[in-house]
């Protein structure tokens, strides 16, 4: 017995040891990138950041570790614009890609613009390059003229050679005329070789003209062929640059998308936590001998004066303060808000009146209040057991208990609200199994705006819908959601 408490405490021992170091080491890094930050030395701020934010899952990113890292990148963008580090910038980009819920309204028109940046700083330098090779081309062709003058030039010399000669012959048979016919014949053999010479002078100057000529054809023909083509690959080089920044932009939106839907369960797993019949017993344990609330479903309209307006105002005033705890305990921000609204907006759509409206709209902002006596390390379960799932289930019938800051008089909408929001329309909703009608109207539609807020919010069980999604998942379900509200809820959103 003795053995294995040694054998235990130890294993706890290393455990809690492996975890205070891992959480020590990041703390260290985290203070590292804060000091390195302060200073203005965002490269190493930013190595920090990333060491930090790869020891956490997305969802158990602290606050502290957000903020910072988004300060961060922000300013490092800023740094890697002004010195035209291409390569920082790609791995900025990469990393955005694994924390996109780094991802700001700021942060990202900085990256954008940085993005901006590198593509007209790509641009320019390929119209550089353009203009240089064109210039090269340029030099080429004048060169090309240039020998092509110069043959030209040659060409002329060897014609007023050849008239020189001739002239000079003709003035010889001139002189000579009164020489004796040897003499002559022998001038005439003389000439008749100096011309064949002349011939063959020209015949060569000739034939070395034209291939200089065909030359400098084949060399300008050359040069224009590889201008061309040095046009057509800088073409071809921005088209393919667009396109490929178009199929990055195309990728990293695909990338979230698989992320999302890498992460998402169907809406049956993520909207029911029914209890196994084990806890049935201890549901009716727990309600036995216990009286139960008598909840007032349907209450006449009244007209809203002054003094009740002012009541109502105040009451909302309350009722929002406790929204703000409910939303800090269950990590849903703004969702006491949001459910409230959108109830009060489909109250009004369906022709209730002033009076219910605001009060559907202050019931809605603490439907939830039971969460407020729940531990708060279940709402981050990933997977919870059957007594945890019961522990969940039972803020429903904490909430009515906890309502006292409510005035009397208005205290069985609140009822209504905090106990019957789970509840199904086909009697497999909690607590009560209620079936239809039997159902109030503020629950029905907490349930129904409940759903699809979670639907098209993020949560650590899947991933987030868009409205169209959400609302065929609605519809898919009638025995759960009344598709009245449904109905108004399309015609609102």
């Amino acid at each position: 017995m003795n053995k294995k408490f040694f054998i235990t405490a130890c294993i706890l021992f290393c455990l809690s040891s492996l975890i205070f170091g891992q959480s020590t080491l990041v703390n260290k890094y985290l203070t590292a990138a804060n000091t390195e930050y302060s200073v203005r030395n965002n490269e190493k701020a930013y190595t920090y950041i990333n060491i930090v934010l790869d020891q956490y899952e997305e969802d158990t990113v602290p606050d502290n570790a957000l903020l910072l890292a988004e300060a961060i990148y922000f300013d490092y963008l800023s740094d890697v614009k002004k010195t035209e580090n291409v390569e920082a910038f790609q791995d900025i980009q990469r990393n955005l890609i694994n924390y996109e819920y780094l991802a700001s309204d700021r942060l990202n028109k900085q990256l954008n613009s940085v993005t901006n940046f590198f593509l007209e700083k790509s641009k320019a330098e390929e119209a550089a390059l353009a203009q240089k090779n064109a210039e090269k081309a340029a030099v080429a062709a004048a060169k090309a003229s240039a020998e092509v003058t110069a043959s030209a030039a040659a060409e002329a010399t060897a014609k007023a050679t050849t008239e020189a000669i001739s002239a000079a012959n003709e003035e010889i048979i001139k002189r000579f005329e009164n020489i004796s016919q040897e003499q002559l014949k022998q001038n005439q053999e003389l000439q008749t070789s100096q011309r064949e010479m002349l011939g063959n002078m020209l015949s060569e100057i000739q034939d070395s003209n034209q291939e200089s000529s065909k030359k400098t054809t084949s060399l300008i023909v050359i040069l224009l062929c590889i201008a061309g083509f040095l046009v057509l690959i800088v073409s071809v080089v921005v088209v393919v640059t667009i396109k490929m920044g178009k199929r990055q932009q195309e990728l990293f939106t695909e990338t979230l998308r698989v992320v999302s839907e890498m992460q998402r369960i169907p809406l049956e797993a993520a909207d029911s936590l029914r209890l196994a019949d084990v806890y049935s017993g201890m549901r009716a344990i727990e309600d036995a001998g216990r009286p139960r609330q008598k909840v007032n479903t349907d209450f006449e309209e009244k007209e809203v004066d002054d003094k009740l307006r002012a009541e109502l105002r105040e009451l909302a005033t309350a009722c929002e303060k406790e929204g703000l705890k409910i939303d800090k305990a269950t990590k849903r921000k703004n969702n006491s808000k949001n459910v409230a609204e959108m109830v009060f907006k489909i109250a009004q759509h369906m022709g209730l009146g002033e009076y219910k409206s605001m009060l559907y709209f202050c019931a809605s902002m603490v439907y939830d209040i039971g969460f407020l006596r729940i531990d708060p390390n279940l709402m981050e379960a990933e997977s919870l057991t059957e007594e945890q799932k019961y522990q969940i289930r039972s803020h429903v019938r904490a909430g009515s208990a906890m309502l006292d800051f409510v005035p009397e008089k208005f205290r069985p909408v609140f009822l209504e609200a905090t106990l019957m929001h789970h509840e199904n329309l086909d009697g497999s909703g909690y607590p009560d199994g209620l079936v239809g009608q039997q159902i109030p109207p503020i629950a029905r539609m907490i349930r129904l705006v409940e759903s699809f807020i979670a639907q098209i919010s993020k949560r650590n069980y899947r991933g987030i819908f868009d409205k169209e999604t959400a609302l065929e998942e609605l519809r898919k379900h009638p025995e759960w959601y009344d598709q009245e509200i449904v109905d108004v809820l399309d015609k609102l959103i």
